[in-house]
Formats: C-alpha cells, sequence, structure tokens
C-alpha cells in the first residue's frame, strides 16, 4: 500500500462520517446565510464567546501531532481568504486562494484555484461566536496553511458546482495555522461566571480554556515550521 493510498483510505472514512454529522448540513445551510461575520465584528465589540467542547467524532481532534494530522487530511495546501463568505446558523462558507499545493490525494486541485472553507463556527444571534471545539475563525487577506479534508456523500447524491470544490478541517482545533501574522496559542483563563468577548481573543490561534489541547497546537505549529 502507497503512502498516498493509506492517505486516502484514512482521510476518506473521515470525510464521510463528516458528511453524515455535518458536512451536507452546513453546505445546504449555507446557501441560505445572508452575512459576512468579518462586516458584523467590525460593526460591533459586544459578540461574547461561547465556549463549548462537544463530541464531533467527524473532526480528528484526537491527533497529538503533524503525522497524524498529515495522515487524517486528504489535502496540505497554503492558501490565502479572499472572495466571498456566508455565514449561516452553524458554519461559514470561506473562499480561499491556493498558493501552493503539498499534500491533494484527491488530484483535482491546481494552484491558483479558488475553493472553499467550511468553517465550523457562526456568530449566533448576531450576539455570541459559537465555534465546534475552539475553532477560530480565518481572518481575511492572511495567509494559512490548512490541513483539509473533501466533502464526501452517500452514493447517489449528486453535488452542485460549489460543493465540489468546498472542504471541511480535518479537526477543528489543529487545521489552520497562520503564515503571515503570529497568532497568541495560549488557554482562555475564565474567573468565574465572567463573559468572556470575542474581541479580546480574536488573535488567539485556538480558542479554548484546555491547557492540554493548546499544547497539542504549539507542538504541531512548531513541526510544522520545521517542515514546511
Amino acid at each position: 500500500m502507497t503512502r498516498n493510498t493509506k492517505l486516502l483510505g484514512v482521510a476518506a472514512a473521515l470525510s464521510f462520517a463528516a458528511v453524515l454529522f455535518f458536512g451536507l448540513y452546513v453546505v445546504r445551510t449555507t446557501v441560505w446565510g445572508t452575512k459576512n461575520p468579518d462586516e458584523l465584528l467590525r460593526g460591533t465589540a459586544a459578540i461574547q464567546l461561547s465556549l463549548e467542547e462537544q463530541d464531533a467524532p467527524y473532526f480528528a481532534d484526537g491527533i497529538r501531532s503533524l503525522r497524524e494530522l498529515e495522515e487524517a487530511s486528504l489535502v496540505v495546501v497554503k492558501a490565502r481568504v479572499e472572495g466571498e463568505r456566508v455565514m449561516s446558523l452553524r458554519s461559514t462558507e470561506t473562499g480561499i486562494r491556493i498558493e501552493t499545493i503539498y499534500q491533494d490525494a484527491t488530484g483535482s486541485l491546481r494552484e491558483g484555484e479558488t475553493v472553499y472553507l467550511v468553517e465550523p463556527f457562526s456568530i449566533v444571534s448576531d450576539e455570541f461566536y459559537s465555534a465546534t471545539n475552539g475553532y477560530q475563525m480565518v481572518r481575511e487577506g492572511e495567509e494559512y496553511l490548512f490541513f483539509l479534508n473533501r466533502l464526501q456523500a452517500v452514493e447517489g447524491y449528486e453535488f452542485s458546482r460549489k460543493e465540489r470544490i468546498s472542504f471541511l478541517p480535518s479537526t477543528a482545533k489543529y487545521s489552520r495555522y497562520c503564515l503571515s501574522s503570529d497568532e497568541t496559542a495560549a488557554a482562555i483563563i475564565r474567573t468565574g461566571a465572567e463573559r468572556l468577548f470575542y474581541r479580546a481573543y480574536r488573535d488567539y490561534a485556538l480558542l479554548s480554556e484546555d491547557e492540554n489541547a493548546v499544547s497539542v497546537y504549539q507542538k504541531i505549529r512548531e513541526e510544522i515550521r520545521q517542515a514546511y
């Protein structure tokens, strides 16, 4: 079995799970969204941060190293956040332009192409930033290294053109690394029942109170700096 074949098998299984529990739902509801989260955040500083951990088997949040992250991903690309951005009830669809392809088990991507990242976050009722397991939204104009899986579907389902070029993060916690700006990798410390406001954590790479998760992020980020 070749390395690419192994990668395809592992990541395809994860992607298939993603479509059953997350992927199809968020892509279908995204088309009904009307708000751009960047515009919303520019217009108010009152958005609160909702921290919640949930059982999300469609994301490989149990990984502990760059090697495991690569094996859990069909695609590894350097890309810049550009183009349209549409927020729905549970997710945000973000256009990203591919600059460099490091791994593409789909065999379908081209450098310079714009594809869509289905980000597992939304700003609920224009009041609460809510994300799956600490996911931090990417910023307009910034460059990132992304670890992604393609949407998969049950037999007979026919993807739209946009769905065919839409991707999910391989893991909600460890799939995006900013290359053009320094992000803070630290655990969020909360005192009692105080309210947290998103603006205070906009520069964080991961939105989590879990020090172990932050340590894993820091470790993988250092491995990336040496490998890419």
